[in-house]
């Protein structure tokens, strides 16, 4: 008996043709062997290159398809981003082109206003490499690490002059802190290993209905700081410069094309 009315499960499982020469093509890098080093690389390259962004779900209508080949088509072949399902997800097919042994796992999100847990609509991935698990997320959208880190709780380790911290909460889930003069818990993560088919859910949860993104975001690293649109908000850093200002409706797709790339 079929699991599900008309639905062709398989397509999760299908890693699209060109995948891996698309992607590096689009991150600007070469094939390497896959160690931790080299999935750093990765990582930085496309939170410089590939934009988070849900503008599908705040600006444009358009529904959000995660099966492999749509990410692609999206991500690699038009001036588009995504968010943490679309990002992470075609991420860690790349990684196992790559020789990685990746996957996907859920994530709550810690940054937010709501008294109460919110569902864990958010995806990070793991990478087993070298006897060790390392944890990483090209979809966060904000101060995450720029490579990978060990799973390891109440150790902290430093990417990009930035430290973070694991540490194990009762439920089973971990907590991702950016330690700083105030300590800033950023998700917490689960130790699965997920199929991009798992978030087939928690996908239309965040992209339909009440429980979908309501304000555009849109955010990019740079090789000294960051970009990042919130609302009507533009905020670039670069080193110790800082400078925010307000987007009117009329500049918006100029400044999403100039600063991001991204263009319907």
């Amino acid at each position: 008996m079929a699991w599900s009315k008309n639905f062709d499960w398989s397509v999760f499982y299908s890693i699209p043709k060109g995948l891996r020469y698309c992607y590096l093509e689009k991150l600007d890098l070469e094939v390497e062997p896959p160690t931790k080093d080299y999935l750093d690389k990765l990582v930085k390259a496309h939170l410089c290159k590939i934009p988070f962004e849900n503008l599908a779900i705040t600006l444009w209508n358009e529904s959000v398809n995660i099966e492999p080949q749509r990410l692609m088509d999206k991500l690699l072949y038009k001036k588009r981003g995504g968010y943490c399902f679309e990002l992470n997800g075609l991420f860690h097919l790349l990684l196992r082109t790559l020789g990685f042994d990746a996957w996907m796992c859920p994530c709550r999100q810690l940054r937010h206003l709501e008294p109460f847990p919110v569902p864990a609509t958010h995806c990070a991935i793991i990478v087993n490499l070298d006897g060790k698990r390392l944890f990483c997320d090209v979809g966060y959208g904000g101060p995450i690490p720029h490579g990978s880190i060990e799973w390891e709780t109440e150790r902290i380790q430093t990417v990009d002059n930035q430290a973070f911290y694991f540490t194990e909460q009762q439920s089973g889930w971990f907590s991702l802190v950016k330690k700083g003069e105030k300590d800033m818990p950023l998700l917490q993560a689960a130790r699965l290993n997920c199929h991009l088919s798992d978030f087939y859910g928690p996908n239309l949860l965040r992209s339909t209905g009440n429980s979908a993104y309501s304000e555009l975001h849109v955010s990019r690293l740079t090789s000294d700081g960051y970009m990042d649109l919130t609302g009507n908000k533009f905020v670039i850093k670069q080193g110790s410069i800082h400078q925010e200002r307000i987007v009117d409706e009329k500049e918006l797709d100029s400044v999403l094309l100039d600063y991001f790339s991204i263009e319907r």
